[in-house]
């Protein structure tokens, strides 16, 4: 008996419906999977920090009883850089320590002010062996404790965009820890800082840019590693960002 082929016209047919099919799914798939490797490299990060605070503790006490350097001079940011030498330099593996100078963030970096953050002489800056960048800014200790902490898990690497692969930890002025910003989960009942927040709506992390000083995405990092997501950035406006 013969078997019925097909014909040219239906084979074309069907590849083109795959081909149609593909092109609608395959950018979904391919951001997914960036989304996930970007979202293991900020708990890697994490994990860093959380590490230098056990290790620098296990030597100096724990962080609310740390004080500041003041080898480099007075003025916060001579002691932001000694503070991060003295607390955190010895227990990171640095490929290339930039202190205040250019050379260890992407100048598309902008946190505070116009500035980049690789150009801008008040943070103190690394180079991690795994490729992430790190900068600090006003990091004090003693009667006067907090900081912000600034990670770019893929270093160089793009997008260089807050919320994607920028996020933000801060040390608040209780001196009790590092935490990733807007983290309930990290630190339950405290948002007295501005950094954390107790109920389930992450009112600071949401789709818009901000302003310039204080871009929204930047407080996307505790959503981030809580939920192993980044859905904030579909969030329209504080309303609609809550914990899904």
């Amino acid at each position: 008996m013969k078997r019925k082929a097909f014909t040219l016209a239906e084979v074309l047919v069907t590849l083109g419906i795959i081909g149609v099919v593909s092109a609608m799914t395959m950018p979904t798939l391919i951001q997914n999977q960036q989304e996930k490797v970007l979202i293991n490299q900020l708990k890697v990060a994490n994990s860093i920090l959380s590490n230098v605070a056990l290790a620098a503790s296990e030597k100096y006490g724990p962080m609310d009883m740390w004080v500041n350097d003041y080898s480099q001079g007075t003025v916060y940011m001579s002691y932001n850089k000694a503070n991060f030498e003295k607390y955190f330099i010895p227990y990171l593996k640095v490929q290339k320590y930039c202190k205040t100078a250019k050379g260890c963030f992407s100048d598309e970096v902008v946190f505070s002010g116009s500035s980049s953050v690789n150009s801008n002489a008040n943070y103190t800056k690394a180079l991690l062996n795994n490729g992430m960048s790190i900068a600090v800014a006003s990091l004090s200790f003693g009667k006067s404790r907090g900081g912000s902490i600034l990670v770019d898990v893929n270093g160089f690497k793009k997008p260089n965009q807050w919320g994607k692969d920028l996020f933000y930890f801060a040390i608040p002025s209780d001196g009790s820890g590092i935490y990733p910003s807007f983290s309930s989960a990290f630190k339950e009942g405290n948002n007295s800082q501005g950094y954390y927040s107790i109920s389930k709506q992450y009112s600071g992390c949401y789709k818009s840019i901000g302003s310039t000083y204080m871009p929204y995405r930047a407080y996307c990092t505790g959503w981030a590693l809580r939920q192993e997501n980044m859905d904030y950035l579909k969030c329209t406006s504080a309303s609609s960002c809550e914990e899904r």
